[in-house]
């Protein structure tokens, strides 16, 4: 059971790192073409994500126990990291992409501070998101090929 719960802890650590190379350096944008709030709608369906996992995990786990339960409790919990951490990923690249008292010039491009959404954090909320994704695709799984 050790065992399992450390490798249900190192999918994530691993996926980062693969991510974290393979991904092309240089800032990314979370807003699209930089019109402030777009990501909202995004954001919006990250967090019906969250909630679907959770709930379909909970009532699942009420009739399963063992390894198909230890497996969609790790889905809900990277669930549950994948909406905080886009929500304070987010959060911190508003803050500073769009800061406060910069007039933008009506004919010019409005000034915009430099994005805060690196290649190691968009390689995280992949890894979250996937990690999540796949936990509960297999805890799923497991639970219909036993049967119950």
């Amino acid at each position: 059971m050790i065992i399992d719960c450390i490798s249900l802890m190192l999918l994530p650590l691993t996926l980062w790192g693969m991510l974290r190379l393979l991904l092309p350096s240089g800032p990314r944008e979370m807003d699209q073409n930089a019109h402030k709030g777009s990501f909202f709608a995004l954001l919006i369906l990250y967090s019906l994500f969250f909630y679907v996992i959770v709930a379909i995990s909970c009532v699942l786990m009420l009739r399963v126990h063992g390894q198909a339960s230890l497996v969609l409790m790790f889905a809900m919990i990277y669930a549950l990291l994948f909406n905080g951490w886009t929500t304070y990923a987010y959060e911190g690249y508003l803050h500073v992409r769009y800061p406060r008292g910069i007039v933008p010039n009506q004919l010019l491009q409005p000034q915009l501070g430099p994005s805060t959404y690196t290649v190691g954090r968009y390689a995280l909320t992949l890894t979250l998101a996937v990690s999540s994704f796949l936990l509960f695709v297999v805890g799923v799984g497991e639970i219909v090929l036993e049967g119950k």
